[in-house]
C-alpha cells in the first residue's frame, strides 16, 4: 500500500517581553506572531508474507513563520535595535527523519493483533545549542529538524471488527537512547488512542474517537532547560474523520484533530486544530484479501492511527526546542510540525522538521569528489580570450559627502544601503572595506555602500553619528530597501568576522526573497579606494577578497592545502557536507588572533582576513583531530 498525506495547522500566538527600541530605549513589548506549519507524508507498505510486512515513512516539513513588535503601550508596531536573534519572518521545507518498521499481523476470527519494531533514521538537519550565552546575543536557529540518532520505535494495534462496526485502539513509543553531537538529546514519546468507525455503504466510513500524547523533557549537554524550551507535555484530542472508497484499490482520507487538554511545561504552542487529507493506494494484491494487516482500507491514514507517526500529531510547543516561555524570543519559529502531527514540541527523530536547509544537499558518499587537487590555488577567475569581456558590472560604491562632513542619510531607493563610518588610522577597516565592496559587486542590483570618512573624533561626522551612541569604528549603518533601518552596529575587539557575516546574512536573506541570485566575482579586480593611511598601502587593502572554498567532506577538509597570497584579503569558504565529523567546527590563528567559527551542516561560511606573513597557516576542528592548511606566499 502507498500512502499520501498532509498535515497542518495555523497558529497565532503573543507573548511580553521588555527589549530594547530603535528611538525608544528599553520598553515593554508583545510579540505577534503568526505560523504556518504542516507535514506531507509518503508512505510504503509491503506485505513479505502472510503475517510479516515492511514499512518506511518519508515525512517532509514545512514551517512558515513570521513575527510582529508592538508597543504594549499603545500597540503601535516597533523596532528592535537587534532584530532577527530569536524570531524572524522565514520559511522552512524539507526531508524529516524517516522512520523503517518490520511488522507481525495475527488474525483470529475478528480479532486482528499487528505488532510493529523498528527505527527512525538521523536524516533531519541538528542545530547547536541555542541555551548557550554566546547564542543568546547572536542570531541563531532553533528549529531541530531532526534529533540526530537512531530511536527505537515500537506500536502496537488491536482492531475488533463486527459487520460494518469496527473497534481499535493502539499504543505507540519512540525512545531516544543517547545524545547527538550538539549535545542535543531530544524528549522520548508515547501516544495511544481508541477509535469507533462504521461503515455507509460500499464507499463511505465515519470514524470518532480519542487520543493522548506525551513527551518527556529534552535535554542539551546533559541539563533540562530551567525556565524555558522544552521540558514536557501531555496532550488529549478528539478526532473525528472519514474516508471514501474511489475504487476497489483507491481510497481518499480525512480527520480533524482538535486538544481538548494540554498541559505543557515551558515555552510551546497550543494548537487550535490539526487537519489532515491523504490518500492510500493499494497494490500487487487484491484488497479484499489482506494477509498481512496492510492492505484492508481499515488501515487508512489514521484510522489505526497511521501507525507510521500520527501518534505524534499533537499541539506543537510554542517553541519546543526554543528558548522560552517568557521571552520567548526565539519564539514559535521552533514550532515545528511534530511527529506525527504537523506540530510537535520538540521535533523529533520522526518528527523533525529535517529541513535539508534549503541552501544544501546531502553528499553523494558514494561519489567522493576525486576532481579537486590536493593543492588548491585561489580561486580568481581569468577572462577567457577566446570569448568576448562580459560587460562591466555597476558596482553601486560612493563617498557620502566630503571627509568629517555630516550630510543627511538618505537610503537608495529598493536597495539595502550600508553606511560605512571609516578613517584612515582605522585598521580593521581596511578589512572590512573590501568584503562590503565584494558584497556590492556580488549583488550590484541590490546593496549600495556608501562611506562616510570620519576624519577623527572631532569631526561633525564623529559628532553626529558616533558620539551620541559611543559607538566605536568601524560603524555602520544599514537601511532596508524600504528606507527602514535594520543594523546599526560598530565592530567589536577581534569581532570583525562576525559582523561581516551578519551583513552578508542580512543581504542574502533579502536576495533569496527577490530570487536574485549572487553574480560570480569579476574577471579582474575594480580600481581599489584609497582606504587606509597612505596610497601605497591602501590598493593592497582594498581590492575584491580571494576566495578559497574548502569541503567538510568523509575525508576531511578537502582540499587538505591551499594556497593564498600574503597581504592580500582572503575569504575561505567552508562548507560541510558530512554529518558526523569532529569538523562541526573550525579554528586557526592569524596575527596572534584566534579565529572560531562553527560549521553548520550544508551552509556556507565565509572568513575574510588577510596573511600578513608568509609562512604555513594550520586550521582544525576543536579536537584536532582533522586539520588542513594554508600555504601563504
Amino acid at each position: 500500500m502507498l500512502r499520501v498525506a498532509w498535515l497542518g495547522t495555523y497558529v497565532t500566538t503573543e507573548h511580553d517581553d521588555h527589549e530594547d527600541v530603535v528611538g525608544q530605549g528599553f520598553i515593554d513589548l508583545v510579540h505577534d506572531q503568526q505560523l504556518a506549519i504542516g507535514e506531507a507524508r509518503l508512505a510504503l507498505d509491503v506485505g513479505l508474507t502472510e503475517q510479516l510486512g515492511l514499512s518506511v515513512v518519508a515525512p517532509v516539513r514545512f514551517l512558515s513563520s513570521s513575527i510582529k513588535y508592538l508597543a504594549a503601550s499603545d500597540g503601535s508596531e516597533v523596532e528592535l535595535v537587534t532584530p532577527g536573534i530569536h524570531h524572524r519572518n522565514e520559511t522552512l521545507v524539507g526531508l524529516a527523519d524517516p522512520m523503517v518498521l518490520g511488522s507481525f499481523s495475527h488474525a483470529d476470527g475478528p480479532i486482528r493483533l499487528t505488532l510493529r519494531g523498528g527505527v527512525t533514521l538521523p536524516l533531519g538537519r541538528t542545530e547547536a545549542n541555542p541555551f548557550t550565552a554566546e547564542a543568546e546575543t547572536m542570531p541563531h536557529q532553533h528549529v531541530q529538524m531532526g534529533t540526530g540518532t537512531v530511536n527505537p520505535v515500537i506500536s502496537v494495534d488491536l482492531a475488533y471488527t463486527r459487520d460494518a462496526w469496527r473497534v481499535g485502539g493502539y499504543g505507540f513509543t519512540q525512545q531516544v537512547v543517547y545524545t547527538n553531537g550538539h549535545g542535543y538529546k531530544a524528549g522520548d514519546r508515547y501516544a495511544g488512542g481508541l477509535a469507533v468507525r462504521r461503515r455507509l455503504g460500499k464507499a463511505w466510513s465515519l470514524r470518532v474517537g480519542g487520543e493522548v500524547q506525551r513527551e518527556s523533557a529534552e535535554r542539551w549537554d546533559g541539563l533540562t532547560p530551567t525556565d524555558d524550551g522544552n521540558r514536557g507535555r501531555f496532550d488529549a484530542m478528539v478526532v473525528t474523520g472519514g474516508s471514501w472508497s474511489a475504487s476497489p484499490s483507491l481510497a481518499i482520507d480525512f480527520a480533524l484533530k482538535i486538544p481538548v487538554i494540554t498541559e505543557a511545561v515551558g515555552g510551546q504552542l497550543d494548537m487550535p486544530a490539526i487537519l489532515e487529507v491523504g490518500a492510500s493506494w493499494s497494490f500487487g494484491a487484491k484488497p479484499a484479501a489482506p494477509k498481512h494487516g496492510h492492505a484492508d482500507h481499515d488501515h487508512e491514514h489514521g484510522d489505526e492511527h497511521d501507525e507510521h507517526g500520527d501518534e505524534h500529531d499533537k499541539p506543537g510547543d510554542k517553541h519546543g526546542d526554543e528558548h522560552g516561555d517568557e521571552h520567548d524570543e526565539h519564539g514559535d519559529e521552533h514550532d515545528e510540525p511534530g511527529a506525527g502531527g504537523p506540530v510537535s514540541g520538540q521535533p523529533t527523530e520522526v518528527a523533525k522538521p529535517v529541513v535539508s536547509k534549503p541552501d544544501g544537499a546531502k553528499p553523494d558518499l558514494a561519489k567522493p569528489d576525486v576532481a579537486q587537487p590536493d593543492v588548491a590555488q585561489p580561486d580568481v577567475t581569468k577572462p577567457d580570450v577566446a570569448k568576448p569581456a562580459p560587460p562591466p558590472i555597476k558596482v553601486d560604491v560612493a563617498d557620502h559627502g566630503k571627509p568629517g562632513e555630516a550630510l543627511d542619510l538618505a537610503p537608495v531607493r529598493d536597495k539595502i544601503t550600508i553606511y560605512d563610518f571609516w578613517a584612515t588610522w582605522c585598521e580593521p577597516c581596511k578589512t572590512l572595506d573590501p568584503a562590503l565592496v565584494e558584497l556590492a559587486r556580488q549583488y550590484p542590483t541590490l546593496v549600495a555602500v556608501r562611506k562616510i570618512d570620519v576624519v577623527d573624533w572631532d569631526s561633525k561626522a564623529a559628532e553626529r553619528y558616533l558620539m551620541p551612541g559611543k559607538f566605536d569604528l568601524p560603524h555602520l549603518k544599514i537601511f532596508d530597501p524600504a528606507g527602514k533601518r535594520v543594523m546599526e552596529r560598530s565592530s567589536a575587539p577581534g569581532k570583525l568576522q562576525v559582523l561581516i557575516d551578519d551583513v552578508r546574512k542580512l543581504v542574502e536573506t533579502e536576495a533569496k526573497r527577490r530570487g536574485l541570485r549572487a553574480r560570480p566575482r569579476a574577471a579582474a579586480p575594480t580600481k581599489p579606494r584609497a582606504i587606509g593611511p597612505s596610497k601605497t598601502t591602501a590598493p593592497a587593502q582594498a581590492q575584491a577578497p580571494t576566495r578559497v572554498h574548502i569541503t567538510v567532506t568523509a575525508a576531511g577538509f578537502e582540499p587538505k592545502t591551499a594556497k593564498v597570497r600574503r597581504g592580500v584579503p582572503v575569504t575561505l569558504v567552508f562548507e560541510r557536507k558530512f554529518e558526523r565529523t569532529c569538523a562541526s567546527d573550525v579554528h586557526f590563528v592569524v596575527s596572534g588572533k584566534q579565529i572560531e567559527r562553527k560549521l553548520p551542516l550544508d551552509q556556507r561560511v565565509e572568513i575574510t582576513t588577510t596573511f600578513p606573513d608568509a609562512g604555513t597557516i594550520t586550521y582544525a576542528c576543536s579536537m584536532d583531530m582533522i586539520k588542513g592548511s594554508l600555504v601563504v606566499e
